[in-house]
């Protein structure tokens, strides 16, 4: 069911349960919704394509969405990250297209994630956190389309050799890695 905004803003105020707050379909929105932070039972956030640049004190304000379940800001020139430690339900979020340059580092630590695209930004350089986290995290990512550095790709392609994991990079112009086999005593 999709509401619109003030109809969101009205269930949240009365304490239900709001499961879509905007479907914006590219309305040019160029801010996040002043009431948004208000609206803490919200589980499901689509504010992709709507123009929006985040500035701290409203990635801070998305940060305090602590229900959120779901996030799609797809499509707008975010230039930076929320902080998404707090969201512990968090099972998917689409960021793709979105400007960023850092890798949100946050989102390793989300145990019911599910899907994180990121795919189509301006990342380079991957953490070193990346290659330590949990298999369904490394699993659910979608990198494709960032300009990542030399050191960060090969970085992914050997992890990729050791487990099989590729976060949706293509190696195609690498060097193939040299896994050493032994073999199990006779």
């Amino acid at each position: 069911q999709a509401l619109g905004l003030e109809d969101a803003v009205r269930s949240a105020y009365r304490g239900e349960r709001c499961t879509y707050v905007l479907n914006s379909g590219g309305f040019a929105l160029d801010a996040v919704p002043e009431s948004l932070p208000s609206m803490q039972n919200l589980t499901e956030l689509y504010l992709e394509d709507s123009n929006i640049t985040l500035t701290p004190t409203t990635a801070q304000a998305l940060s305090e969405l602590e229900n959120l379940e779901h996030i799609d800001l797809d499509g707008n020139p975010l230039n930076l990250s929320p902080d998404f430690s707090n969201m512990q339900h968090l099972n998917s979020v689409f960021l793709s297209n979105t400007e960023l340059s850092e890798f949100p580092t946050s989102l390793l630590g989300l145990p019911e994630i599910e899907t994180i695209d990121l795919s189509d930004n301006l990342i380079i350089d991957l953490p070193s956190e990346l290659f330590e986290a949990p298999a369904f995290i490394t699993e659910a990512l979608d990198l494709a389309g960032n300009p990542l550095s030399e050191a960060s790709l090969n970085r992914a392609h050997t992890y990729f050799s050791q487990t099989g994991i590729d976060m949706n990079l293509t190696f195609d112009d690498l060097e193939p890695i040299a896994v050493d086999v032994v073999e199990p005593e006779q």
